[in-house]
């Protein structure tokens, strides 16, 4: 066994188990949420009040104290966890705690003052006190309320959908099937994995079981397009086999769980908590799982959309009445494209082409200048109008992709969805790419020029969906707005 890669985590402390940037991105978050509410609520309630600094510090204490005790119960957690009922239970427990705290604190708080005071007339301002936690209670609930609507919004636009393989055999004494019903939202499984001790078995759920060895079965799991998987150590899988297919994961950037043997837990009361819990030897996810992060980065798509569409409204106006006056026909061309885990969508952009342009490609095909995949890209292209290269130089018909990034279907920055006929020509470990959410602007429209192979265009869709970070879509995105710039600047246009 890799002694440096598997560790139990199960008996370890809360607080040692979780990602730091995350409890201190949340605490930051709360922090801010005292100081602002706070001041609020003092300058339209309290303005006359004195004991401001008492105020403060019961408001902060009441916020801090609810904060600790909601990452322990549920912050900690995976993101699915806020979308059970279980958790009205907690929020309820968690706020019923905090008030009882604060006034066993006020209670002998006060004593203390009578005790030991020399003005008998100081107080608690117990009134005030109670007024601030009805209304930070009052915050809490609304901001629960915008949580959960959050993040259902972020599952239905598939952000947070990933197709999951299951390796090994779940001890029956394990809760593992209540606990894939509550991730049911946002996994969903699309192969078992078996092994004897010396053949792999793959299950795809419908009645086809096939036996592989150990290259063919990794094909296999990444032609099912598989965000995550979950290991369950038994005497037939574990050692070198379990740790060449978690390596295969980490090195594919495949999220993965491993599971130890209940036997081998010094304790195995983990049934008993309120969440359904899993014990662990390993856990690795990948930025693309953080809802923290696809929470900025869908929050960032949202804000730069909306100001696009104030700004450019007027262009596509004048767009659509020359792409008209040009040639007779429709606005738009719409595509269905393959989005993310294959699932279909319409692809939106201005015609550039006349209306019988898939027709005419037929007999185009010969002179097609990417020769190795099934892309096709040619200089003087006779099927495009005049408006329409106007359009193509300056990346002006891509704007109506704005109506696809506000519906969810793109981000702004990711792998250019392809057509199904495209990706029917993808490789087995090519169809990782469609795990990766798709994007407008992609890093083959920065690093390749127009006439890039299709392998180059596929392995950099790879290389970003394997190293994605918030940094690498600001620097896709200041490099997409230079390629965008830099045609209108040029002296020879």
């Amino acid at each position: 066994m890799h002694e440096k890669i598997f560790r139990y985590q199960g008996d370890r402390s809360w607080w040692m188990n979780k990602n730091s940037y995350k409890f201190i991105l949340l605490f930051l978050f709360h922090f801010f949420f005292i100081i602002i509410t706070f001041y609020g609520i003092i300058r339209f309630l309290f303005q006359e009040n004195e004991n401001h600094f008492i105020l403060l510090l019961f408001h902060s204490l009441f916020c801090i104290l609810y904060y600790f005790f909601m990452w322990k119960d549920l912050y900690s957690l995976d993101y699915h966890s806020f979308l059970q009922s279980r958790t009205i239970k907690t929020i309820i427990k968690n706020i019923t705690l905090s008030v009882f705290i604060i006034y066993f604190i006020i209670l002998i708080s006060s004593t203390v003052y009578i005790f030991f005071s020399d003005n008998p007339e100081t107080r608690i301002p117990l009134k005030e006190i109670s007024v601030l936690m009805i209304i930070d209670i009052g915050l809490y609930i609304i901001l629960h309320v915008f949580q959960y609507l959050w993040i259902s919004l972020l599952i239905h636009q598939g952000f947070l959908k990933k197709n999951i393989i299951i390796v090994g055999k779940p001890d029956s004494r394990l809760p593992f099937a209540e606990f894939m019903h509550e991730m049911e939202k946002t996994k969903t499984i699309v192969g078992k994995i078996t092994t004897d001790g010396k053949t792999w078995y793959f299950d795809d759920l419908h009645d086809n079981v096939q036996n592989y060895e150990i290259d063919e079965l990794k094909d296999t799991i990444t032609s099912h397009i598989v965000g995550e998987m979950i290991f369950f150590i038994d005497k037939d899988l574990c050692g070198e086999k379990l740790y060449e297919l978690v390596s295969y994961c980490r090195k594919n950037s495949i999220n993965y769980y491993v599971i130890p043997e209940i036997e081998k837990l010094p304790d195995q009361g983990f049934w008993k908590k309120r969440f359904i819990y899993i014990p662990l030897v390993e856990k690795w996810v990948s930025a693309r799982d953080s809802l923290i992060l696809i929470s900025c980065k869908r929050l960032f798509d949202l804000l730069l959309v909306l100001l696009a569409t104030i700004v450019l409204l007027p262009v596509c106006l004048l767009i659509a009445c020359a792409i008209k006056l040009d040639n007779n026909g429709p606005v738009l061309y719409i595509s269905n494209r393959v989005g993310k885990n294959g699932k279909i969508m319409k692809f939106i952009k201005f015609r550039t082409m006349v209306v019988n342009a898939e027709d005419l490609k037929k007999d185009l095909l010969p002179r097609n200048q990417r020769r190795d995949g099934p892309l096709f890209k040619m200089q003087n292209d006779p099927r495009i109008t005049r408006i329409g290269r106007i359009l193509r130089k300056f990346s002006l018909d891509e704007i109506p992709q704005l109506i696809n990034v506000l519906k969810g279907e793109l981000s702004l920055i990711g792998p250019r969805p392809h057509l199904a006929t495209e990706v029917m020509e993808y490789s087995k470990k090519d169809k990782l790419r469609l795990e990766c959410f798709p994007g407008v602007i992609g890093l083959p429209q920065m690093y390749g020029d127009n006439f890039s192979g299709f392998r180059e265009i596929v392995d950099l869709d790879l290389f970003y969906r394997k190293n994605w970070s918030l940094p690498l879509d600001m620097k896709i995105l200041a490099m997409g707005f230079k390629v965008i710039v830099f045609p209108f600047l040029s002296k020879d246009k």
